[in-house]
């Protein structure tokens, strides 16, 4: 009987860890296909626009890896010196979500 309830609890445990694993990968570019390499983005619940979590983005190639997001619709806001402001809308369902190379507008 201990080592059915122990066994419970950890397919428990690993049931709730799970659900944190989801992530959303993607590059961003200029519109010479040229990587941007600092950026930030703020990731936002859809439906009550509540603020997840804001992250800063230093990568030569422009690419970018959000962890931890829980299955849910989300927006997406890109904002980087010197281009327009970027937003995409994302349902993150799959455990490897893509956005593929995002091309953004500079403003100068």
């Amino acid at each position: 009987m201990r080592n059915r309830i122990l066994l419970l609890v950890l397919f428990l445990f690993l049931s709730f860890t799970e659900i944190d694993n989801y992530s959303l990968y993607g590059r961003l570019v200029d519109h010479g296909f040229n990587p941007i390499s600092e950026f930030r983005i703020k990731i936002i619940k859809e439906k009550t626009n509540d603020l997840v979590k804001e992250i800063g983005f230093n990568n030569q190639n422009g690419e970018f890896l959000i962890k931890d997001l829980p299955p849910n619709k989300y927006i997406f806001e890109i904002t980087v010196e010197n281009y327009t402001k970027f937003s995409i809308r994302k349902e993150i369902f799959n455990k490897n979500e893509s956005v593929g190379e995002l091309f953004l507008q500079n403003t100068w």
